[in-house]
């Protein structure tokens, strides 16, 4: 199964070299953050990220992305994400308000790091020049 993971350009040396280690989830009463549970996504296009808005940050948090292929020995930590929410506790009006970005039904979780050897080599968002008229 291929999946692919999106991160900050300052993120991406630490990826390469430690693989995704830092991933959380929002646990459902929104104080705190379980960590451990790496996102992806199988959907590879750029622009269909509704979650990697740039409130609150001067960042684009899709300026690289990863293809990860995990074994088939660890797909027992790999969740669709519309799956195992409602099972983490999260309350329907707050997955209604999450998944208002969009794109949901794209998203998994892990359960665990992701190793460097499971990942490619980060491919760079293309930079678009706005045509001049």
């Amino acid at each position: 199964m291929k999946l692919y993971h999106f991160a900050p350009a300052h993120m991406v040396e630490g990826i390469v070299r430690h693989g995704l280690t830092k991933g959380g989830v929002l646990s459902p009463d929104q104080r705190a953050i379980r960590m451990g549970w790496q996102w992806l996504t199988d959907d590879p296009s750029w622009d269909a990220q509704g979650w990697a808005t740039q409130h609150h940050i001067s960042y684009s948090r899709t300026a690289a992305r990863f293809e990860v292929l995990v074994p088939e020995s660890e797909r027992s930590h790999l969740h669709r994400w519309v799956s195992v929410a409602p099972l983490m506790g999260y309350p329907d009006w707050w997955l209604d308000e999450f998944h208002s970005v969009g794109g949901s039904e794209h998203w998994y979780i892990f359960g665990g790091q992701i190793k460097p050897k499971w990942l490619s080599k980060p491919v760079y968002r293309p930079v678009t020049v706005a045509s001049r008229g």
